[in-house]
Order: structure tokens, then C-alpha cells, then sequence
């Protein structure tokens, strides 16, 4: 894949009131990279968008973000200017409504544009039931292997650029990330024993879970999600189950991994 220059103006449209826009110029050093990516994550932005340039000293970065409800642009943009290797900084826009318009153009060297792609809950639950309708009962296999594939991914990432070695805090920290990205809305980390495997944790208001009505668990994507960031953290191979489900009434899903059922058994 050639690298190439594409120039552009834009506007980036936003979605609520929470998104703006970030510009940095800082060094364009290993350290460098990982105390900025480090801060805004610590500070609860999420990156919904990226656009990445390094050529000689220096690397300039346009992202696209959310804003956590205790951080406005003021306070984002003082956080980061403040870091020793940003040499320049600029947060928000003009904003009409719920959209922001940055008066910018640039001109950046990538491989290829970045986009973002925005899943709603109907379009997940609308998929969901074209590959049930495609694959049948294959389709839980796949999107189980798909979700599993993506969280050892996504946790090996995270490990590498936090360099969290500690299994359970690299697991807090990649549930954090899931939950931020909005796949779920809430987790709690019941147990994980990364030397034994063991593994429980509930979560409330998955993708999954949101738009659908069924008689059984329907969360296989999430489910393999799970095991797939438990997995690289502990450094086994861990499958787990869901054995309560929102979509079939429960209070929350509940995921386990083997060592806590038996096969045929849920719990009530």
C-alpha cells in the first residue's frame, strides 16, 4: 500500500454536544506518543476518529472525540497543552447545534483516510438477525470467534501501549475502553483469578442485549468479547458463557467462564 497525500477540508459533523475536535503538534518520539494517548485516556475521551502524520521531529495528530461529562474543551485543551512534548494544541470549533465545523485545512501523507463507522443499536440488532436468517446456528460460533478474536486483540494493543502488566488491572483497563467505545454500559468484575482462569462479570446494557427479545442469552458477540480480553490478560485461554441476559429478562448478563457451570445448567 502506497502512502499517499490527500488534502481536504473540512467540516467533521458531530453527533451530540460532547464531541469536538482535537489538533496537536508535539515531538514525534515513542514517549511522546504514549503520554498523550495515556492522558486522554485517563482523562475518559474517547477517540472516535484519527488522522495521524510523523515525518521528521515532529507528529501531528487530528482526532475527533467525545468529551466525559467532568471535562469540557477549556480544560482538555490546558490538560494536554500542559504535557512537556506538546508543542501546540487546539480544541472545538464553531458549533451550530449539535454539529462542529473546525475551519481547517490540511494536508496529511497516509496510507489511506480514516473513517469512523457509527453502529446503532438498531442497525447491531438488524445484522444480528440477517446473520441468524444467513448462517443459523453456525452464527453464534462465528460471531462468538469474531468478538473473541477482537478482545485479544484489543487488550494486547492496550497492554502494549499502557505497558500494564498486572492481568487484572490490563482487564479493567480494556473493560474501560469497551465500555467507553459504547458496547456496554456498565461492568462490574466480579471475580477474576488470571492463574486459575476463573472469571465472572456482569454487564448491563450491552449492544446485544438493547434491541432484542428472546427466550435465550443473545449476547455471543459479547461473550467472545470477554474472553478474548481475558484471555490476553491472564495469558490462557479462557471461554465463558452467558448465563443471564437482559434480552430474555433478566437483571443483567452474566458471563462465567467454565469453571463455573456445568454443562446445561444456568443460573436462575
Amino acid at each position: 500500500m502506497h502512502a499517499r497525500t490527500i488534502e481536504f477540508t473540512l467540516p467533521i459533523v458531530s453527533f451530540s454536544e460532547d464531541t469536538t475536535y482535537l489538533v496537536l503538534k508535539y515531538e514525534n518520539k515513542a514517549e511522546s506518543h504514549k503520554k498523550v494517548y495515556e492522558t486522554l485516556f485517563r482523562l475518559g475521551v474517547e477517540t472516535l476518529e484519527l488522522l495521524l502524520e510523523t515525518r521528521g521531529k515532529h507528529a501531528k495528530a487530528l482526532l475527533l472525540v467525545r468529551l466525559p461529562p467532568t471535562l469540557d474543551e477549556k480544560l482538555l485543551e490546558d490538560k494536554i497543552g500542559g504535557l512537556e512534548s506538546v508543542e501546540e494544541v487546539m480544541v472545538g470549533g464553531e458549533r451550530l447545534g449539535g454539529a462542529t465545523f473546525p475551519p481547517l485545512g490540511i494536508q496529511w501523507k497516509v496510507a489511506d483516510p480514516l473513517t469512523a463507522s457509527i453502529w446503532t443499536h438498531l442497525f447491531i440488532s438488524m445484522i444480528t438477525r440477517g446473520l441468524i436468517e444467513a448462517a443459523g446456528e453456525s452464527y453464534y460460533v462465528f460471531w462468538y470467534h469474531a468478538g473473541f478474536y477482537a478482545g485479544r486483540l484489543a487488550a494486547k494493543n492496550l497492554s502494549s501501549m499502557f505497558r500494564i502488566s498486572d492481568p487484572v488491572e490490563l482487564l479493567k483497563a480494556a473493560l474501560t475502553f469497551v465500555g467507553r467505545m459504547g458496547w456496554l454500559e456498565q461492568w462490574n468484575l466480579v471475580e477474576f483469578d488470571p492463574r486459575q482462569g476463573n472469571l465472572m462479570i456482569s454487564v448491563k446494557n450491552s449492544q446485544e442485549a438493547r434491541q432484542q427479545r428472546s427466550e435465550k442469552p443473545v449476547c455471543y458477540l459479547t461473550a467472545g468479547l470477554l474472553a478474548g480480553l481475558a484471555s490476553e490478560a491472564s495469558g490462557k485461554e479462557i471461554h465463558v458463557k452467558e448465563l443471564r441476559c437482559q434480552a430474555r429478562g433478566d437483571p443483567d448478563c452474566l458471563f462465567a467462564s467454565i469453571q463455573y457451570y456445568k454443562s446445561g445448567d444456568e443460573l436462575a
